[in-house]
C-alpha cells in the first residue's frame, strides 16, 4: 500500500542519513527525502479527494499510525469496510502520482520521479515545459481526431529541442563569460558594438544564413567604423 511504503521509506531514509559519513551519498538520501515530502504533503492536501466522508476517514487512518482496526471504531463501520477504502483510495492515488515514482526515487532517480509526480498532479503546466516565446509562434492548440501520436515522431523531437529543459542543457555547456558578452552586445546601447549588434540580430532573424557568413563578415568590421 502506497501510504505504508512511504511512510517506511521516509523513516528508513531518515535513519540511513543519521549512520553515514560520505557527502555523496547525504546529499542523495536528502534529495530523495524531499521528493518523498513533497508527496507526502501533497497526500495530506486531501486535494485529490472530494468525499468529504472519505477525506475524514483516510486523515484518522494516516493520523493513527495506519490502524484499520481503531478508524473502524471511530467510524462504526467494520474494518473489510476501512481496508477496502483506503485500498480503493492507494490505488487512485497511485495512479495520480505514478505508478513508479516511488520506484524511481528509491533507485536514486529523483528528477525523473518529481517530474512524474507533478506532471500526474497537474502542478506542471504546459507554459513551465517551453519558454514563453514559443506559445507565439506555434499554432493554437486544438484537437484532431485523425492525427496519431504514433505518426508524430518528428514533430515530437523539434518541440523537445525547443523545450526549456533542453535550452537549459545546451545554455550550461556553453562559455558562460562568451554568452554575457554576446547578450551585453544584443542589449547594450554602447556605440562602439553598434555595427557587431546589427550583425547579430541579422543572424538570429535569418538574413545571414550561416555562423560562417556572420564571423566573415564581423571580421571585416572595424568596431570604430
Amino acid at each position: 500500500m502506497i501510504f505504508r511504503k512511504i511512510q517506511t521509506a521516509i523513516i528508513s531514509l531518515r535513519t540511513e542519513l543519521a549512520l553515514i559519513e560520505d557527502g555523496e551519498k547525504i546529499q542523495l538520501i536528502q534529495h530523495k527525502l524531499e521528493a518523498l515530502n513533497e508527496i507526502r504533503r501533497y497526500i495530506i492536501s486531501y486535494e485529490w479527494m472530494s468525499h468529504t466522508k472519505a477525506k475524514e476517514k483516510l486523515q484518522f487512518f494516516l493520523n493513527h499510525k495506519l490502524d484499520y482496526t481503531l478508524t473502524a471504531q471511530r467510524f462504526n463501520v467494520s474494518k473489510n469496510s476501512v481496508e477496502m477504502s483506503v485500498s480503493l483510495l492507494a490505488r487512485k492515488l497511485e495512479k495520480k502520482i505514478g505508478i513508479s515514482t516511488l520506484s524511481l526515487i528509491e533507485n536514486g532517480e529523483v528528477q525523473a520521479a518529481l517530474f512524474q509526480f507533478r506532471v500526474g498532479i497537474g502542478s506542471i503546466k504546459t507554459h513551465e515545459l517551453f519558454p514563453e516565446g514559443v506559445f507565439k509562434i506555434i499554432p493554437t492548440s486544438n484537437v484532431n481526431t485523425h492525427i496519431d501520436l504514433i505518426n508524430c515522431k518528428y514533430e515530437l523531437n523539434q518541440l523537445k529541442l525547443l523545450s526549456t529543459r533542453s535550452i537549459e542543457e545546451k545554455i550550461t555547456s556553453l562559455n558562460v563569460d562568451k554568452i554575457g558578452f554576446l547578450f551585453y552586445i544584443l542589449q547594450s546601447s554602447d556605440i562602439v558594438y553598434s555595427i557587431q549588434k546589427k550583425l547579430i540580430y541579422k543572424y538570429f532573424s535569418g538574413e545571414i544564413e550561416t555562423v560562417e557568413e556572420l564571423l566573415e563578415l564581423l571580421e571585416g568590421k572595424s568596431v570604430y567604423e
